[in-house]
């Protein structure tokens, strides 16, 4: 799913802020910020804020009371003001949303389809004169998703943190060793995923597997799994990066007795093993495992003479939205104004799903 459009129009910031006011207004109709003052607060023009005015004025959300000055809220309509929940993705310049991603997104916004949310997928001007966390408060949100944020952005989250904003947010699910927001995060469980793999090797009797992927808490955890069976793999059965295999992996191939291959992660290390194996034509033996996805079901037909096997995730993305949208009903409710962060635990996937 992709997003073109531009940064939040200052309209739909203002907008936004006087239907937070509209809500929380009490039952008797509440006057209302001046144009001037509106102007100040968000540094927009006159013509901005009155666009902003007049729409809610159209929708009936603000009112104009005989003999007194300036704009009004609506106490009829207090009760009908949807939430509104803002949707950052990576560094929040783009809007683009990989399969994984849209699961997440799914699961979250159907937790919250019975809290009344409207959604706002947004784009961050790091150009302006505000900071990040200045930039997102201006923009009157009632609380924000932010998936899988980049490393670059985690100050810019821990700031929003200390200002206690309605904030939750998704961990990478692909970088187990990047760093981590200070709080309202939700992470996977990676080492599940590594004993999986374990138990699996030890159910077939394989010894001697090769894992391609990086030396983190994941690698470490089948590394201990598999000791507790008995088996011990040296360090160099462990190849991080994909530029090293080319290298590596023909050379264990070649001195050491190898029975199988977990390769892990992303696009250029499934085709680096592929085509480093392909020049080996006496290895078409030995199983290739990889995790389930859209990538590795092509992979398998393509290089059909390899013993590839495909293994069912042991994740469900939209587990991980369904947390997520969890935490922010919280939000919302009014139950909670920050938590620590978490690992989800795994849920099997339904068979619908």
């Amino acid at each position: 799913m992709r997003n073109e459009s531009k940064t939040m129009p200052l309209t739909a910031a203002v907008r936004n802020y006087l239907l937070q006011c509209v809500a929380k207004a009490g039952t008797k109709p509440e006057r209302i910020l001046s144009e001037m003052q509106l102007c100040e607060k968000f540094g927009v023009s006159r013509i901005t804020v009155r666009r902003a005015i007049q729409s809610l004025e159209q929708s009936k959300h603000l009112i104009r009371l005989p003999g007194r000055q300036g704009a009004f809220t609506n106490p009829e309509l207090a009760m009908a003001v949807p939430f509104i929940v803002g949707i950052l993705s990576h560094d929040g310049t783009r809007n683009y949303f990989n399969t994984a991603r849209a699961d997440i997104l799914a699961g979250f916004m159907g937790v919250l389809r019975n809290v009344n949310c409207d959604f706002e997928c947004l784009l961050l001007n790091l150009n302006g004169n505000l900071s990040v966390a200045q930039e997102i408060e201006n923009m009157a949100l009632d609380g924000l998703f932010w998936i899988t944020p980049s490393e670059d952005r985690i100050d810019d989250i821990n700031e929003l943190l200390q200002r206690q904003y309605p904030l939750v947010v998704m961990d990478t699910i692909y970088d187990t060793e990047s760093r981590k927001p200070n709080g309202n995060t939700l992470l996977r469980d990676y080492e599940f995923h590594a004993a999986q793999y374990a138990r699996l090797m030890r159910q077939r009797q394989l010894h001697r597997a090769v894992w391609l992927g990086s030396y983190n808490i994941s690698a470490k955890r089948f590394l201990k799994e598999m000791q507790k069976y008995g088996i011990d793999l040296p360090r160099k059965f462990f190849i991080d990066t994909a530029a090293e295999i080319p290298e590596k992996l023909p050379r264990l191939l070649t001195t050491e007795t190898i029975d199988a291959i977990i390769c892990t992660g992303d696009t250029e290390r499934y085709n680096c093993l592929l085509q480093t194996l392909d020049v080996q034509e006496n290895r078409k033996n030995i199983p290739i495992f990889m995790a389930k996805n859209h990538l590795t079901s092509k992979l398998q037909k393509k290089y059909s003479q390899w013993k590839i096997e495909i293994i069912p995730s042991y994740y469900d993305c939209k587990a991980l939205g369904r947390s997520a949208g969890q935490r922010m009903a919280e939000f919302l409710q009014g139950k909670i104004t920050s938590f620590p962060s978490f690992v989800v635990p795994v849920e099997k996937k339904s068979k619908e799903e």
